[in-house]
């Protein structure tokens, strides 16, 4: 966690979360206004998400202002987006349950918090598999957003 502590960390988070889930369609505008393709869009619009996230959630990589866990993340959203723009997914919700299980997987293997996953019958350790499986939906909600809507919008457009 950050230097501002562990409940203000899940607080902000938490918050800022819930108003992208309430404003992701607005959010995902924002991001459209440019005149790139849209899987270029998709890539930038992580960057910001995925920077806050990580200096929220900090305390394993030293709270540097871009963290040296940020390029791992952005090859997963650069796989992630692959997947979803070659397969027939249309699901938001389905694509991130599985990027979060998928998050909870590489965390509990090699991941920083890897020491305190491995007790998942402790409470503390239930909470932190849903606290990564929370914030890796966090870093891939409003690009999945993104992806999706111009997705289906041309699958639309060919029927």
């Amino acid at each position: 966690m950050s230097a501002l502590g562990f409940f203000p960390d899940i607080l902000i988070l938490s918050i800022t979360f819930i108003l992208m889930i309430i404003y992701r369609e607005r959010l995902a505008d924002f991001f459209l206004k440019t005149r790139l393709p849209n899987f270029v869009v998709y890539l930038i619009a992580s960057m910001p998400f995925m920077l806050f996230e990580e200096n929220i959630n900090c305390l394993p990589t030293g709270c540097k202002l871009i963290p040296p866990t940020i390029p791992f993340l952005f090859a997963f959203i650069l796989i992630l987006g692959l997947i979803v723009k070659y397969t027939k997914v249309k699901s938001l919700l389905r694509i991130i349950v599985g990027f979060s299980i998928f998050g909870i997987i590489i965390e509990y293997t090699v991941g920083a918090t890897s020491f305190a996953l491995q007790s998942l019958i402790s409470p503390f350790g239930l909470f932190l598999a849903i606290w990564v499986g929370i914030s890796y939906a966090y870093i891939s909600l409003i690009s999945l957003t993104i992806l999706l809507r111009n997705k289906n919008k041309t699958l639309k457009c060919l029927t």
